[in-house]
């Protein structure tokens, strides 16, 4: 804690955990000629604002801040403090600030940590995709000319022509992970464009899209009145809504009519889009590894797909600053949640 005199500014009382955090004594202090020559350079236009700020606050305000003050020993130490006016000229103008402030290096340290780490896993994503991009075109090249030129020597035999179709495949299936990957390694919160959607319009356009799985599966895909406006990235959005919707079609009972419906719950500070379908539902035990990428939960010949559609799902709600629950009962159906900021 301290107090800081906004004519002399010099601080005129500190206490002991004052000290502890930063070395300096109240003499210290009071014999340092520029108090703001302590604080970190990047932040010096940052502190005068500040203290601006401080200079015109009215009365009950609390002005927080972060900032690097310089330890006795020369260190950094990264600041949180909070301060409010504690006294003020009889004309009404601020004199003097009570503030209070918490040691956060560490903390700040550790988000540095984070924010690097999640770099390098972004750069290598999309580095590591990119590259594997290259053999497999030459891997599906010369499997399709193989193909070709082999087909007629071996049409009685029944093996090579599996083993030939498998090789195809599993280049193809390959091929659809490495685009994957890389649309989730791009899904930052650096590159949202957030704005007002309207869903109904939104989801026309998603089934638009989907027009041929839900021709073909007969499905039925509605929305009550209850949906409408929303605040995020359009097209992260309907990417969302097109993986959500499509995992409905796709994991259904052949013998059943795929049946999606789509409603929203509004709340003073979050909007709620709640997807429930008809399908085959998933296990108690296997809900929390439906969001994992490229975690199957079915056989492959049962149901296509990389496994990695509620993985974006999770990543484009995690940078929109939401949450993602499922709940779902096997041979029932499933629903999810997706809740998002209203504003």
């Amino acid at each position: 804690m301290y107090i800081f005199d906004l004519t002399t500014y010099k601080n005129t009382l500190i206490n002991e955990a004052y000290q502890t955090i930063l070395g300096y004594t109240i003499d210290d202090l009071d014999k340092c000629d520029n108090l703001l020559a302590l604080f970190h350079p990047d932040e010096q236009e940052l502190i005068t604002t500040h203290l601006d700020k401080m200079a015109n606050c009215k009365e009950g305000e609390l002005h927080p801040l972060e900032y690097r003050f310089k330890h006795k020993n020369g260190d950094w130490v990264w600041c949180y403090s909070v301060d409010s006016v504690l006294t003020r000229h009889p004309d009404g103008t601020p004199s003097q600030v009570l503030g209070t402030f918490v040691d956060v290096t560490e903390k700040n340290q550790l988000v540095d940590k984070l924010k690097e780490s999640n770099e390098y896993l972004e750069r290598f994503a999309f580095v590591a995709s990119h590259d594997l991009q290259e053999p497999l075109r030459k891997i599906t090249a010369f499997s399709d000319s193989l193909s070709e030129r082999l087909t007629p020597l071996i049409e009685n035999d029944e093996a090579s022509i599996f083993e030939l179709s498998r090789m195809k495949l599993a280049a193809q299936r390959m091929g659809a992970m490495i685009h994957d990957l890389l649309k989730l390694s791009r899904i930052t919160s650096n590159s949202l464009d957030k704005k007002n959607i309207s869903l109904p319009r939104l989801l026309e356009e998603v089934c638009d899209i989907l027009e041929l799985s839900i021709a073909d599966r007969k499905a039925d895909v509605n929305w009550d009145k209850s949906v409408g406006d929303i605040v995020g990235d359009e097209g992260l959005i309907l990417q969302m809504m097109q993986n959500i919707i499509s995992n409905s079609l796709k994991f259904c009972n052949a013998e059943t009519t795929p049946c999606v419906s789509i409603r929203c719950k509004y709340r003073a500070q979050n909007v709620d889009i709640i997807i429930q379908d008809n399908g085959i539902g998933i296990q108690d035990s296997e809900i929390a590894n439906v969001f994992e990428p490229f975690r199957r939960l079915h056989v492959r010949d049962e149901y296509e797909g990389s496994g990695i559609g509620l993985a974006i799902v999770t990543q484009i709600v995690s940078v929109h600053k939401g949450t993602v629950a499922c709940d779902s009962e096997v041979g029932v159906g499933t629903t999810i949640t997706i809740s998002l900021p209203r504003h």
